[in-house]
């Protein structure tokens, strides 16, 4: 079967395409292991090396494109501005997907081989999993299997291939006054990704100890090092598994709602009402992440 042309997707119907078998395999990293790495496992897990392939596919179009644009320079004197506009942001847009489908590829890796949230892994030819610091520990963050930590490719999975599930918006605010209206979202797989970044953080929320959450300054300077850097490196993980949730919403939104595309700041209100910004609002639970992770560090310094 011919691996569909992924390169003009949206990134829901990309991953569609990846988790769901419609990509082949490639042969992976071309990269070979260094004399001083330690192999600590292989990545066997097809839907894992489909993610893989799917990025390769993004990264050739994007060199292709930026290759094309090159040529146009040297062969067409006096290139306009709006040229080069609209190719950076054809660029921008396919790097956003490029950086998303490497953070669920290492996701996937992560639920394959759990160590590898505490660690720093890289991968080698031969789908190898290498140590690539020297300080490799064999520590699983989150041991309940049934947690999103261990489970997100396969939530992600279930959404975007159409499985209806819960769709909530009772948490989204009408569109203000004075709020410019662009479109309205009307994906229902989009829609579902809007609880993911609430999951993450509520299954963060219940691995940490009550001081931590609260930011307690003198329980948490009775821990030890260790539990502290355990605790930090949990709520690291969580963090940056939030903010895939999250990119993958609005990269999601500005898929769906071509007037949103090339918006820099843009908000979802009731009934999926996509608005122009003014600014980037901040995200609530992002920033009880960053005042945990900021808390901790305290005891480190």
């Amino acid at each position: 079967m011919k691996s569909p042309d992924i390169t003009e997707m949206g990134i829901i119907d990309v991953l569609n395409a990846a988790l769901s078998g419609q990509i082949r395999e490639n042969s992976g990293s071309k990269f070979k292991q260094k004399k001083l790495e330690v192999k600590r496992g292989v990545i066997n897990s097809p839907t894992t090396r489909r993610i893989y392939a799917a990025k390769s596919i993004l990264q050739e179009h994007a060199k292709s494109i930026a290759e094309k644009h090159s040529r146009l320079h040297d062969e067409i004197a006096g290139t306009t501005e709006h040229d080069c506009r609209d190719h950076l942001l054809e660029l921008e847009r396919l790097t956003s997907r490029i950086e998303l489908l490497n953070d669920l590829f290492w996701q996937s890796v992560t639920e394959e081989h759990p160590v590898v949230a505490a660690n720093i892994a890289a991968l080698r030819d031969g789908w190898t999993l290498v140590d690539d610091d020297g300080k490799w520990r064999n520590t699983v963050l989150v041991p309940d299997r049934n947690s999103i930590a261990n489970n997100f490719i396969s939530r992600v999975t279930a959404i975007v291939s159409g499985t209806k599930l819960p769709i909530s918006e009772d948490d989204l605010e009408p569109v203000a006054i004075g709020e410019e209206l662009v479109g309205t979202l009307s994906d229902e797989r989009i829609q579902t990704v809007w609880s993911l970044p609430d999951e993450v953080h509520n299954a963060m929320m219940g691995l940490l100890p009550a001081a931590i959450v609260n930011c307690d300054e003198e329980a948490i300077g009775n821990m030890t090092v260790n539990e502290v850097l355990r605790f930090k490196t949990i709520a690291n993980y969580f963090k940056k598994l939030h903010s895939v949730s999250t990119q993958l919403f609005w990269c999601g939104v500005r898929d769906s709602v071509p007037e949103a595309a090339d918006l820099q700041s843009i908000g979802i209100r009731r009934s999926w009402e996509v608005v122009k910004c003014r600014q980037q609002v901040g995200d609530q639970a992002n920033q009880v992440l960053k005042s945990i992770i900021d808390g901790l560090l305290q005891k480190l310094r």
